[in-house]
């Protein structure tokens, strides 16, 4: 009896470790698609509402970005953020203020839309969740969790991808704060012209700024 329990066990044992790894081998076949995809875009336009909740805070906003290569322009109603690859800036509307700093020094603390669209690429581990059927939409869940968490700011992530057009549709982020952040993508263009001054903040264009450098 006994050794037909070790037996069951091991079999089990076996098949969740075949399952986990199938899983895996799928999240990174579609991951790697998403990749190859999004790198093959010279410029993208995206349109996103983001949701934030956390023990003090619960609140919903709309943005949108422009994104070409590594250089990004974000907005965020009450801020806009900048980079062109080696500095960011980040404007602060009410208060007519900017803060630059290196994108090296900018750390993970916040997603940048690039990141956003290929955080998966570094520092993450992934497994299949589910597929489903989201308006008519087949969608593909993906959890990813840091590799070593104790370097991380982050608990979870999971990607939902639009699975024919191999695009994401949001994105939940789950912090070790207990902050969770929404995106869902609600607009997504590709190749459109964007001239590189959109990427730098352009001081004539805020008279009075206070520009605060590191």
């Amino acid at each position: 009896m006994k050794h037909i329990l070790l037996t069951t066990t091991t079999l089990l044992f076996t098949s969740l470790a075949v399952f986990a790894q199938d899983n895996n081998a799928k999240a990174k076949a579609i991951l790697n698609e998403l990749s190859t995809k999004t790198k093959s875009y010279k410029t993208i336009s995206m349109s996103f509402k983001m949701s934030t909740k956390g023990q003090d805070i619960n609140e919903t906003r709309s943005g949108f970005a422009k994104i070409k290569g590594d250089k990004f322009y974000l907005s965020v109603e009450d801020q806009e953020m900048y980079s062109d690859g080696v500095k960011q800036w980040t404007y602060l509307k009410e208060d007519n203020e900017c803060y630059v700093e290196s994108v090296a020094d900018a750390g993970e603390d916040f997603i940048t839309p690039t990141k956003l669209l290929t955080i998966w690429e570094q520092g993450f581990k992934y497994e299949f969740e589910k597929e489903t059927t989201v308006n008519g939409v087949v969608v593909e869940s993906i959890k990813l969790y840091p590799i070593d968490p104790k370097k991380s700011q982050f608990h979870t992530v999971v990607l939902n991808i639009d699975k024919n057009k191999k695009q994401i549709q949001s994105a939940i982020i789950k912090a070790k704060s207990g902050v969770t952040i929404t995106y869902i993508l609600t607009k997504f263009e590709t190749n459109v012209d964007i001239p590189d001054t959109t990427f730098k903040f352009d001081k004539s264009k805020h008279p009075g700024v206070v520009v605060i450098e590191d």
